[in-house]
């Protein structure tokens, strides 16, 4: 039997994003259309790749290759029974299977979602507001999120229970073996009662949301918005939003200070003067330069960074173009 994980690159444990997320590389890789040189080759990977997502992409399909996988085909002879003890819920998360007790009082929770958002150093000094785009689980119309159309009609196979026990008899014992249902694929349902529109009573949703972010704020810190994330039958997970601060061209942040240079022409340097600088929010500063101050000086003003921080401007020294003659007489008053 083709081992379909293996044509993926996946392994069985994988969810259906990973499944999804290693065809859609391998069908742009193998595509004939990428590979007009080795046309012949690229078809038969395609199509084995687009062969392997079919069945792994479909719980009914991937459920019955995994049971062949692991029992092979069931051979003349051996009998199914019923198995009352079995807990299905794992297969339809979100259903309310009537004959569990466990599936009516456990709270199933949607999965978590984390994503970045860049903000300008400007934007984390101040706080902002930014409408953000998001792709997340939602529950499905059509069937209300629990993956099932109509009245659900229970596997006549298994009962209703989703898993069966075989019963082969050697040398005068009876051996039983549970396994999942063949006719349901461990659903508890017919299959036909499935939801045609999703995937498990979930679809995907793109959705905007407006997200407030406070002055302050610093890199890698996350925001997390409550019933943002994937959506279930009953609670839906949290939204982590992770702030990445593109790199400025003028300043530079540390803790609640900010830093930049501050240009001075040599005159102003030696005689000492007020220069003019403008800040991260476009105002206009009036810094005073002492006299002979030298070049990487670091001129402090407090309450102009972040929160009431500090702002450090460290001294540029701008060196006039001179003459041989000018050169000369500031060469002779200048110290050894």
């Amino acid at each position: 039997m083709k081992n379909y994980y293996e044509t993926l690159g996946v392994s069985e444990e994988a969810t259906q994003e990973e499944i999804k997320k290693s065809f859609r590389e391998l069908a742009k890789k193998w595509h004939p259309d990428r590979n007009p040189d080795d046309k012949k080759k690229s078809e038969e990977k395609f199509k084995e790749v687009s062969e392997a997502y079919s069945t792994l992409s479909d719980e009914a399909k991937k459920a019955q290759y995994d049971h062949k996988r692991k029992y092979g085909d069931v051979p003349d002879g051996i009998s199914y029974g019923n198995y009352q003890g079995v807990d299905i819920s794992s297969f339809f998360p979100n259903a309310d299977f009537y004959n569990s007790r466990r599936s009516r009082s456990r709270r199933i929770r949607g999965p978590d979602i984390r994503m970045a958002v860049e903000l300008t150093l400007r934007e984390v000094v101040n706080g902002c507001s930014k409408v953000i785009t998001l792709i997340r689980p939602v529950k499905c119309n059509d069937c209300g999120g629990i993956g099932l159309k109509g009245e659900p009609k229970a596997c006549s196979n298994c009962a209703g229970h989703g898993a069966v026990v075989i019963e082969q008899v050697g040398n005068g014992v009876v051996f039983r073996t549970q396994t999942t249902c063949p006719h349901c694929y461990g659903s508890g349902y017919d299959v036909s009662s499935r939801c045609k529109a999703c995937s498990n009573g979930l679809v995907e949703k793109e959705e905007s949301l407006e997200v407030k972010f406070p002055a302050g704020i610093t890199d890698q810190e996350m925001i997390r918005i409550q019933g943002k994330g994937g959506e279930s039958i009953h609670d839906a997970g949290d939204l982590y939003i992770i702030i990445r601060t593109k790199p400025d061209a003028r300043f530079f942040r540390k803790g609640n200070d900010l830093g930049s240079d501050l240009k001075v022409s040599l005159k102003k340097a030696l005689s000492g003067a007020e220069v003019s600088f403008e800040d991260i929010n476009g105002k206009t500063l009036l810094v005073k330069v002492p006299r002979g101050c030298q070049p990487d000086t670091i001129l402090v003003l407090q309450n102009q960074g972040v929160k009431g921080g500090r702002l450090l401007l460290k001294v540029k020294v701008d060196m006039p173009t001179l003459n041989n003659a000018d050169i000369q007489k500031i060469s002779e008053i200048l110290p050894e």
